[in-house]
This record gives structure tokens, C-alpha cells and sequence, in this order.
């Protein structure tokens, strides 16, 4: 989209940084300064989001939750502004990046081939927050201390495993749709065999099963299900790359296409709840289960899919 006017950029990001009891009235600047004629929610939860993603990501649960609960008209005890999160200022090199992104024409293919810049962009305070983060989330200390990668597979290999096993699904739901078996390049990808990091297990982990979550959580390969799946990833596993998507998605649409922005965010909302209410899944060693029935699996691990979410 074109350039985003710079008291619009400064209204957004004084929100994000808010100081204790200064939050509503800088929703309220900013909401001004952007005309759109939305509902002062919609906007909070776009604020949310930011704040979760670039101020204190250690605390993205509560503050999602609770983002979730102030738009759907359940605030809490303490009303709206109850919720107060630590100002923590963001990196220059952050905000550069979050306005390239925005002003650049949308393309998701785009933010997956900077995922390494947008982790330079963080800074080490809120690469520290990430790391956290990701420890909170139920099973994925655990996962990381095992350090299961894929391992080294074509595509080809699933073909002949029988209709109705994940094997057979994995293998269609990438030929079908013309996608590859590593949706981030490899070269983008710590080395196999490294030392990695948190974060950067969890990365490669969560790229090298993003489709496999397709298959077994029932979500298709459209726009609306793919934001509802990195709403999903977010909740289950707390990384950078999926927090930065929601921003993305929904900054890009309440600047340029209010009015969708209220379906956009219940998409959203849908799969938050669904990764919530989900066990662990990042955990499991999917690839040893090729050549098993579908349907018991997701009975085995208590999956159930999107269309069956209430």
C-alpha cells in the first residue's frame, strides 16, 4: 500500500508503548488519528496483537486472552484499561522493518523469506522475550531438550502410502496444491546436525510441520485459514514469525480495508481458541506415523478439527 502518513505511524506506536495509564487515551489518539469509523475495539485488538508481538511477547497469552476478551465485550473486572503492560520501547531496526512490510505490496511469501531479518530486527531484549516465551508454552521445553527434526525425506517417498493414512494426506495436500516439502529454503534454515537455540529449533520445527497442521487440524489452504492457523501456531508455540504475520495482516487491513477488519480478527479469534483448547502438538514425531489411519490419530492426541471447534 502506499506510504502510511507518520502521525499514523506515531499514533500506532505510542499505543504499542504505552505507559501505565496512558493506554486509552493513546487508543483514543490513535483511533482519531486513523478516521476509519471502526469501533474503538477492533482497533484495541489490532493494539493488542502489537503488543504481544513487539513489546512484551513474554506475556502473549495473557495478553492475547485478554485482547480477545476486551473486543468480544468481556473486559474483566478492572474494564478496559485493566490490562497494563510493561513499556518496553521498541528497537529503531523494528519499527523500520514493521513499516517496510506495510508499505511494501502485500505478500506473505515476502515474510517468510525475511524471517531472519525480522529476528536481527527484534534486538537482544525481545529476542530474550521470544526465548521465554516459547519456554511458557506447555511442552515445548521438552521438545526442545529431545530436538527431533524431520529427517532427510523427498516428497515422492509418501506416494504409495494407501487413501486415508496421514502419509497419503501430507503427500496430496502438497502435490495437490503445488506446494514444497520445505516452505522455507534450506539455506535459510540453521545447518541440520547444528546447535540450535530455542527459538531457532522451534522455527525450523514449527516450517517443517506447518503443513502437516493442515492435514490434521481440518485447515485449508485459503487466506482465511492460513491467518487461522498462524493464530493457532502462535498459541501453541509463542514464536516471532507467527506474531508477526497477525500484526501484519490486520495493520494492513485496518489501513487500507477497514471495513474487513471485524470478519479478519474473528478469523484470528477462532484459531487462538483453537490452539488454546489443543494439547501440544509440536512434540510429537509425526513423521513416524506416515504409514497410520488419519482419524485415529487425531482420536490418539484428542485433535479435533477446525470445522468441529465451537
Amino acid at each position: 500500500m502506499p506510504g502510511v502518513r507518520s502521525h499514523i505511524k506515531t499514533a500506532f506506536i505510542a499505543a504499542l508503548e504505552s505507559r501505565p495509564g496512558e493506554f486509552e487515551a493513546n487508543l483514543q489518539h490513535l483511533t482519531h488519528a486513523l478516521g476509519s469509523g471502526l469501533p474503538t475495539r477492533h482497533i484495541r485488538l489490532c493494539v493488542r496483537l502489537g503488543q504481544a508481538a513487539f513489546v512484551e511477547p513474554e506475556r502473549t497469552v495473557e495478553i492475547i486472552d485478554r485482547g480477545l476478551a476486551e473486543w468480544s465485550g468481556q473486559p474483566g473486572p478492572e474494564g478496559h484499561g485493566g490490562l497494563e503492560v510493561n513499556p518496553r520501547l521498541m528497537p529503531e531496526s523494528l519499527k523500520a522493518y514493521l513499516w517496510d512490510e506495510i508499505e511494501n505490496p502485500p505478500d506473505t511469501n515476502r515474510l517468510i523469506k525475511n524471517t531472519e531479518k525480522l529476528w536481527h530486527a527484534l534486538g537482544d531484549e525481545l529476542k530474550q522475550a521470544y526465548a521465554q516465551s516459547i519456554l511458557d508454552c506447555p511442552g515445548l521445553a521438552e521438545a526442545i531438550g529431545v530436538g527431533y527434526l524431520r529427517p532427510p525425506m523427498q516428497l515422492e517417498d509418501l506416494r504409495h502410502h494407501p487413501r486415508g493414512t496421514l502419509g497419503y494426506a501430507f503427500y496430496h495436500q502438497l502435490k495437490d496444491h503445488n506446494l514444497s516439502l520445505e516452505i522455507v529454503p534450506g539455506y535459510q534454515l540453521p545447518p541440520r546436525g547444528a546447535n540450535l537455540t530455542g527459538p531457532e529449533y522451534i522455527g525450523r520445527r514449527m516450517f517443517e510441520t506447518h503443513d502437516l497442521r493442515h492435514v490434521l487440524l481440518g485447515y485449508s489452504t485459503s487466506g482465511e485459514d492460513e491467518i487461522a492457523l498462524q493464530a493457532f501456531e502462535l498459541a501453541q508455540a509463542g514464536r516471532s514469525f507467527s506474531a508477526n504475520v497477525l500484526v501484519w495482516t490486520s495493520l494492513l487491513t485496518l489501513l487500507s480495508m477497514p471495513d474487513g477488519l471485524p470478519g479478519l480478527l474473528a478469523i484470528i479469534g477462532r484459531g487462538w481458541r483453537h490452539g488454546r483448547q489443543t494439547r501440544p502438538l509440536l512434540g510429537v514425531r509425526w513423521e513416524e506415523h506416515w504409514d497410520q489411519p488419519l482419524e485415529p490419530l487425531r482420536t490418539r492426541y484428542a485433535i479435533r478439527t477446525q470445522a468441529a471447534q465451537v
